[in-house]
């Protein structure tokens, strides 16, 4: 389901890469990623050993060519319908991070109730979101400005298995200057 609905997005493909890594998967889903690849030329494929989603992801930064990134797990999916808004979104306004609303698609209950409500109609600074408070466990919903991660030299901490999300999320934050946070679900 999660490349289904990246690749039948109401987005145009010229619009959207996608880079699925591989990291020694024992199911089908490289095979099916291949049969994607054939029909969508939007899709990049990189094959390597396992060694962890950090490694998967520093890799995808590393051969994404896109403005902006973001992060889905195998049992992730995007809202189609919201997809274009996203990125007319980020076009449209230089946003370093989109912070964006995700719903559980089994209880079809909000994920993020954490994110300040005095801050959810306005730009803020990385610093002044994290100095409300605001903690984050999953790099996924979010939409980042691929310049900002390059610039500051920002990686997924590969020595680390538990928190390496978090770790990613704060380095991002501590260099964002124009943070928005998109109410609707996207993903």
């Amino acid at each position: 389901n999660c490349l289904n609905s990246c690749v039948n997005s109401k987005v145009a493909k010229s619009r959207v890469e996608i880079v699925f890594v591989d990291d020694g998967s024992t199911d089908n889903s490289l095979k099916e990623v291949l049969k994607f690849s054939e029909e969508h030329y939007n899709v990049k494929i990189i094959k390597k050993h396992n060694a962890g989603v950090s490694s998967a992801r520093n890799i995808g930064i590393q051969v994404a060519q896109g403005r902006f990134i973001t992060f889905l797990d195998s049992d992730d999916e995007i809202n189609s319908q919201t997809f274009d808004y996203v990125i007319q979104r980020l076009l449209c306004c230089n946003i370093d991070l989109l912070i964006c609303n995700s719903v559980d698609l089994d209880t079809g209950k909000n994920l993020l109730r954490e994110y300040p409500s005095q801050y959810r109609h306005m730009q803020i600074t990385g610093k002044e979101l994290l100095t409300s408070g605001y903690v984050r466990g999953s790099a996924c919903g979010i939409f980042y400005n691929r310049d900002l991660i390059i610039n500051n030299n920002i990686l997924f901490e590969e020595s680390i298995s538990l928190g390496e999300d978090s770790f990613f999320i704060l380095k991002c934050l501590l260099n964002a200057e124009n943070i928005w946070y998109l109410d609707t679900p996207v993903y």
